[in-house]
């Protein structure tokens, strides 16, 4: 087995990353006991709210739970996501 290296591991990017699903998560879902969201509905506003900041899908759907502890499962063949709904947006008013 090889020694890890002296050097300290920079885990900015990661840390970045982490960060930024955890606030995704503040402002774009909100906790619904029993709710199921399909994953990519999640992931779709995700890429939404980050624009070119988002990460690939396979990332999101690993760190997303590991960073939020919101379940991921599979149901019916189709992964979601328990217990947490999309955030309503607000409808823009309609100039009178």
């Amino acid at each position: 087995m090889r020694d890890a290296p002296q050097i300290p591991v920079d885990r900015t990017n990661l840390q970045n990353l982490l960060d930024s699903l955890i606030v995704f998560m503040a402002a774009e879902l909100v906790a619904q006991t029993g709710a199921w969201t399909e994953a990519s509905q999640v992931y779709g506003r995700y890429q939404e709210y980050a624009k070119d900041r988002a990460c690939a899908p396979e990332a999101f759907h690993t760190l997303f739970p590991a960073a939020t502890h919101v379940q991921l499962s599979e149901l019916g063949g189709v992964k979601h996501y328990a217990n947490v709904a999309l955030r309503r947006r607000a409808l823009a008013k309609e100039a009178s």
